[in-house]
């Protein structure tokens, strides 16, 4: 279970009625590496990692290695819940990512690619989305309660 989804458990106990709750829904990624391209996941050699973001859950994406599917590891987390942003990585080590304070929340996607400079598979994702789109007036009216409109600071 996600961190962000810890504050959520007496909700989904006491099965409250309401909105929904969310928390992980992201579509995940998935990165393999079958080093003989035998089709078959040999965990000495081969690689699965899943990649996903909380949509509207939080502003995070987290990377898990799968490649032994019965004992998944956590590999990092990409976390702009709070600024400065961080980066924490599987021993539990923390550390200030400030590029991605402006993350929105993670609606995206990711996409693994390759690029030149690198010689390790690359996550792309997008900026995230910012609630306070949410607010922008709609034409029955003002946008939802609590809303201040043109306050954007996420997603760009």
């Amino acid at each position: 279970m996600v961190e962000e989804a810890l504050p959520q458990i007496q909700n989904q106990i006491n099965d409250n009625a309401g909105l929904q709750l969310q928390i992980a829904d992201g579509t995940p990624a998935i990165y393999v590496e079958d080093v003989n391209g035998d089709g078959n996941i040999d965990t000495a050699t081969d690689k699965v990692w899943l990649f996903f973001g909380l949509r509207r859950g939080g502003r995070a994406y987290y990377a898990l290695d799968i490649t032994n599917k019965d004992a998944p590891k956590f590999g990092w987390k990409i976390d702009a819940s709070q600024t400065p942003a961080k980066v924490c990585i599987a021993n539990g080590a923390c550390t200030t990512a400030t590029q991605f304070n402006e993350l929105g929340q993670t609606w995206s996607t990711p996409s693994i690619g390759v690029v030149r400079a690198n010689t390790n598979p690359v996550l792309f994702f997008g900026g995230g989305f910012d609630p306070v789109e949410d607010c922008q007036p709609v034409l029955t009216g003002p946008g939802p309660t609590g809303c201040t409109p043109g306050s954007r600071s996420m997603g760009r």
